[in-house]
């Protein structure tokens, strides 16, 4: 059995107190009334997919399959509130005990290839209790492929942003899935939706400064699971060749 906490976190700002400060000219009036204001949501979300809550209501009725079907992978996630108690609440975690992947998972993928997420939309689940991003990965290189090579694929994770009827934004991301930024490269390990044409991240890496730093929490494996990129690519190369990835052996 999963087990899932779910962490609300102060997000956007304290909640500022503006003193009222009316008072006649004979010098008396009301006492000094604290007015609770909520500092702006100055936070930089433009590499998040965002989904307004309401939009996706309105939108739900005209759906196709497609999306439907998609949006399934996502129900009973019961994540997703329909209404925020607080202003300052600017984002809402994660936390379900999975099992870290294998540090390669070439076995369980159809395509292994690094790209740059070009593009990141939100969507939320038919039952609208869970959220995941769609990314749009532009490919630069393949190791695996089912079939012919590709030059963009589309794959999905859960996590995103919803924007409420007020405009407040929160974050919904699991601390052991973290969600890719548009913009990056990463090495990804997509295997293929049974009911759904998009890809399911399995496994993925950030390339940067010549790391690879795991998107998924590899606490449990006892370290943070940064490689440098070089050696990465070359297991996986090799791996590939021989038909025996690092760390692969825990899916058999």
């Amino acid at each position: 059995m999963k087990k899932i906490i779910w962490n609300i976190m102060v997000g956007i700002a304290a909640v500022t107190l503006a003193l009222a400060t009316d008072r006649s000219s004979t010098g008396q009036g009301s006492e000094p009334k604290p007015t609770p204001t909520p500092l702006a949501d100055t936070r930089d979300l433009t590499g998040y997919g965002i989904v307004d809550l309401d939009g996706a209501r309105k939108a739900s009725a005209d759906q196709d399959e497609r999306r439907k079907r998609i949006n399934s992978k996502y129900d009973g996630e019961e994540w997703v509130l329909a209404k925020i108690n607080g202003a300052n609440v600017g984002g809402i975690g994660r936390t379900q005990d999975l099992e870290p992947p294998p540090l390669l998972p070439c076995a369980a993928s159809d395509l292994i290839v690094i790209g740059r997420v070009g593009k990141a939309e939100a969507f939320l689940s038919n039952d609208r209790k869970g959220v995941y991003t769609e990314f749009t990965i532009r490919v630069s290189e393949t190791f695996k492929t089912s079939g012919e090579a590709v030059e963009a694929v589309v794959a999905d994770r859960m996590g995103g942003v919803v924007r409420y009827p007020n405009g407040q934004r929160v974050v919904y991301a699991s601390s052991e899935r973290l969600l890719p930024s548009v913009g990056s490269d990463y090495l990804f390990f997509l295997a293929k939706s049974a009911n759904a044409s998009n890809f399911s991240i399995l496994a993925s890496y950030q390339l940067l400064n010549g790391k690879a730093n795991p998107l998924e929490d590899r606490a449990r494996d006892g370290n943070s699971g940064v490689r440098e990129q070089t050696t990465l690519l070359n297991d996986l190369r090799t791996g590939i060749q021989t038909g025996s990835c690092v760390g692969d052996e825990r899916q058999n």
